[in-house]
């Protein structure tokens, strides 16, 4: 029997890694770490989604000389009991979707575990030995899928990031370097998707299979072909010689509506109204997604318009909800999501409340800069900066 390939893909935020999915071969068990593959994915036939948070532990130390009970994060062991769930059905292909935010997530947990009941240990320093449990547990769960031949595609989606030691070459956003070097070498093929650089302008998106002639990003594939490719994962392997059937990529047309809607609470309403300047900070129930609201579909003159517009939105308000899933996974809150997108959009010279009209391209590069400030912003909450 064929081993599974192993596939690594990479890219900005809102550039198709999740949607690329819908294209593997089926059953497809999904593993998500930023709890947005529902939002592409359910609905779909043959698709199981697992949505991996954080297990509470427990272990008793000694303080003081007295032994009390103190509870700790543990994202691996919620890993492998998702993965031993899945692994139980009778899959064709295994994802991992935002694996590079669950080892920064793992590193910080890491770190606050070896300071266990000590003032601040969230806050300690990661050192060498945090490194190495992290580059340790990473080596032992991929080794599993070298010899892998119960499923024919396993997938990890990542993040991207610059490596300036590399001339600013995008890189999976995996930390340390090191560790990095390691996936990728588990990996037959690593596909950057998206557009070459920072032109988001370029739709349809591709993936991109072998290095550039400017070397913007890196790339690898061991079959030699294609350099790049549209972004369907059964038409590659069948090209790479495996029986597997032709599925379409997924489209608006046969993308699922049912589980699409945002729901906004009141409380997510006013913060989105402050920060991109709407004057109505109470015009949506708390218990409707926006899609659903009744105002916008008896909506007239001038007043009402501008509710209309905002109900169906541009994608803003989906940008601004995975943002806070993102900071949740990383441990931050709204309000320091508020704070770096602001500083994000003045960076960018950018007027927050512009993008209620601005095309989705702009939505993505704000969204990604957004995503790696928080990243950068949750390990310089431990004393040091990933390098």
């Amino acid at each position: 029997m064929r081993r599974a390939l192993r596939l690594l893909i990479y890219g900005y935020a809102g550039s198709g890694k999740t949607t690329v999915l819908a294209t593997a071969p089926r059953p497809l068990g999904v593993i998500d770490f930023e709890g947005g593959s529902d939002r592409l994915l359910g609905g779909l036939p043959d698709i199981t989604i697992k949505v991996v948070s954080p297990h509470i532990r427990t272990r008793k130390i000694v303080v003081k000389e007295r032994e009390v009970e103190v509870s700790f994060h543990d994202s691996y062991f919620s890993l492998k009991k998702a993965l031993a769930e899945l692994q139980k059905l009778p899959l064709k292909s295994l994802a991992f979707d935002g694996f590079s935010t669950f080892v920064r997530k793992r590193l910080l947990e890491i770190v606050a575990y070896r300071h266990l009941g000590q003032p601040y240990a969230e806050q300690k320093r990661p050192e060498y030995q945090d490194w190495f449990t992290l580059q340790l547990e990473m080596d032992n769960f991929l080794q599993q899928f070298i010899f892998a031949n119960n499923v024919d595609l396993i997938v990890f989606i990542c993040h991207r990031r610059q490596n300036k030691q590399a001339g600013s070459l995008f890189v999976p956003d995996i930390l340390p370097m090191k560790l990095m070097d390691n996936v990728v070498g588990y990996m037959d093929v690593v596909a950057y998707t998206g557009s070459p650089g920072m032109d988001l302008s370029l739709e349809p998106f591709r993936l991109y299979l072998q290095p550039d002639s400017n070397h913007l990003f890196f790339a690898k594939n061991r079959f030699g072909h294609p350099a790049e490719s549209e972004p369907n994962l059964s038409s590659l392997m069948r090209q790479w010689g495996w029986d597997v059937p032709l599925l379409p990529p997924l489209v608006a047309s046969n993308r699922p509506t049912e589980e699409t809607a945002i729901p906004m609470t009141q409380d997510d309403d006013v913060l989105v109204d402050d920060i991109f300047g709407d004057s109505d900070t109470n015009d949506l129930p708390a218990e409707l997604p926006r899609s659903a609201n009744p105002q916008t579909q008896e909506a007239t003159g001038r007043k009402d318009e501008k509710r209309a517009r905002k109900a169906k939105g541009n994608g803003v308000d989906e940008m601004w909800q995975r943002l806070i899933s993102y900071a949740s996974v990383l441990g931050l809150s709204a309000d320091e999501v508020k704070e770096t997108f602001t500083s994000v959009c003045q960076e960018l010279d950018i007027k927050p409340a512009s993008l209620r009209q601005a095309p989705p391209e702009v939505l993505r590069e704000v969204e990604e800069l957004t995503k790696t400030v928080l990243a950068d912003q949750a390990v310089e909450r431990q004393g040091g900066m990933l390098s």
